[in-house]
């Protein structure tokens, strides 16, 4: 508890910052800076990184499965890239592919292509990991359209035709 206060006190001269910028920028700030006091992202055995390719994917779902059909609601899933190289690197997410079973879906696309973005997905620092949620809560619907029904889901990322990350998730019945 005691270090979220911290980087939400040092968060607040940024914030005052912005808010004199870009209304934008404060939510998609403030945002990052919640998240980041709720999960400590490493890349993870699920990331994959190519020797040509210095970005490593990962997705990640909190809470973790499995998950019982009534918590759907309370669901997270995050993309997270890694720069594992010795140089800045675009993480070219506009390439990315969202498949659930095999599948590409459209609902993933949409939710993650849209909206605003931090310019580090572009110009990822060596050694960086930057990370975006979907759900997280404030839309139980999302959790819910993902999963329709109990069962066992895979979630897949690909990138130039290629798998970059996956997760299993686990839906049980109440």
């Amino acid at each position: 508890m005691g270090e979220d206060r911290r980087v939400r006190r040092a968060l607040i001269p940024s914030l005052r910052h912005l808010v004199r910028k870009r209304a934008a920028g404060i939510i998609l700030l403030w945002t990052w800076a919640l998240a980041a006091c709720q999960t400590d992202v490493r890349p993870l055995p699920n990331a994959a990184m190519t020797s040509t390719d210095p970005i490593a994917w990962q997705l990640a779902t909190d809470p973790p499965p499995p998950l019982p059909m009534a918590r759907r609601g309370e669901l997270a899933l995050w993309i997270v890239a890694h720069n594992g190289g010795s140089r800045r690197a675009d993480t070219r997410r506009d390439q990315l592919e969202y498949l659930v079973n095999g599948q590409r879906s459209l609902m993933l696309a949409m939710a993650f292509g849209n909206g605003l973005r931090e310019e580090r997905w572009s110009m990822l620092a060596p050694g960086d990991t930057i990370r975006e949620a979907r759900g997280t809560g404030s839309d139980p619907s999302f959790g819910e359209s993902l999963f329709p029904a109990p069962g066992d889901y895979v979630l897949e990322l690909r990138q130039g035709g290629r798998p970059v990350a996956t997760v299993k998730m686990q839906i049980t019945a109440d």
